[in-house]
């Protein structure tokens, strides 16, 4: 799991979240990507960001898991940390079941 930070230099509201945004991906484990707007604009296109500052959670298969904007960084970003390292370990767990059982068969 990631998280792609969507930014640009000239966006202060950016570098006003970023001690943020880095410590509660460091909290949780997560790598952290910045993509700077101005120079990666397919990359913002292909996870549907439209304005910064914004977030995206990108699972191990690179598949977007949540899409996070503006003022809603601080109040959803922990959370859906949370959430999608439940989902990966739940996903992990049940990986490792499915693998157990086939070795029995």
């Amino acid at each position: 799991m990631k998280v792609l930070y969507f930014t640009g230099p000239w966006c202060q509201a950016c570098q006003q979240l970023k001690p943020f945004v880095e410590r509660e991906t460091t909290n949780h484990g997560v790598t952290l990507e910045y993509i700077d707007m101005g120079e990666q604009p397919d990359v913002a296109d292909a996870h549907g960001v439209r304005g910064i500052p914004a977030i995206s959670i990108v699972d191990d298969a690179d598949k977007q898991v949540d899409l996070i904007t503006a003022a809603q960084i601080r109040i959803r970003l922990p959370a859906a940390l949370k959430e999608a390292a439940a989902a990966r370990a739940h996903a992990e767990a049940l990986i490792a079941l499915t693998k157990r059982e086939a070795s029995h068969d």
